[in-house]
């Protein structure tokens, strides 16, 4: 069911990672499951608990909703990376969240998975997609649970680099910051995100 919830990849690169841990029993399975599915709901945490190095995650408006401190679908998050921002993005990387699915996966117990997808920057729209990558590019992450296995996945499709931008400034920065993270530069940073999302601890 997998391939169902992961965008289609028709040009690019595509990139697919994976951590599993096994518990001891059935009740520190499904917490730890509980706990990763939290983290995930709340980018404002993601680069404590992946590391300093790791880029910012930033969810504007959404603490304002009444009761409501996760993301849910159409929220936009800025990203900063540890690299030269983009004019268009007044200085960050912008996705939205696209879909969010749970209970889609018949060959686990547990399953949940988020899609974002790489956007404009919503104060100003106008100066089209505002990240490293071009319109179509997705992230997606998935973590199940079978039995006392739970696994989280990561899923990049489509990722070219964003030369449509209308500065050249911010064409040649979103063509080296997309060509090092095609390289594998963002590949160990989600490997150390889902590392975090299993992980039994935080001090954040």
């Amino acid at each position: 069911m997998k391939h169902e919830i992961i965008p289609e990849s028709n040009n690019g690169k595509q990139v697919d990672l994976l951590e599993e841990i096994e518990l001891g029993t059935n009740e520190d399975a499904v917490g730890i499951y509980a706990e990763a599915r939290e983290r995930l709901l709340h980018p404002r945490i993601w680069k404590p608990m992946t590391g300093t190095a790791a880029a910012d995650f930033k969810t504007p408006g959404v603490t304002e909703k009444a009761g409501d401190t996760h993301v849910s679908v159409g929220d936009y998050i800025s990203i900063d990376i540890p690299a030269p921002g983009s004019s268009a993005g007044d200085g960050h990387d912008w996705v939205r969240v696209e879909k969010i699915e749970e209970g889609f996966d018949p060959d686990t117990d547990e399953s949940f998975a988020m899609t974002m997808k790489v956007c404009e920057n919503p104060v100003q729209p106008e100066k089209g997609v505002a990240h490293f990558f071009a319109e179509g590019a997705s992230s997606t992450f998935i973590i199940t649970r079978k039995g006392l296995k739970v696994t989280a996945s990561y899923h990049g499709r489509n990722e070219t680099p964003n030369l449509d931008n209308p500065t050249l400034g911010d064409k040649i920065r979103n063509a080296v910051v997309a060509v090092g993270a095609m390289a594998g530069v963002s590949e160990l940073q989600w490997k150390a995100f889902l590392k975090g999302l299993l992980a039994v601890h935080h001090n954040y």
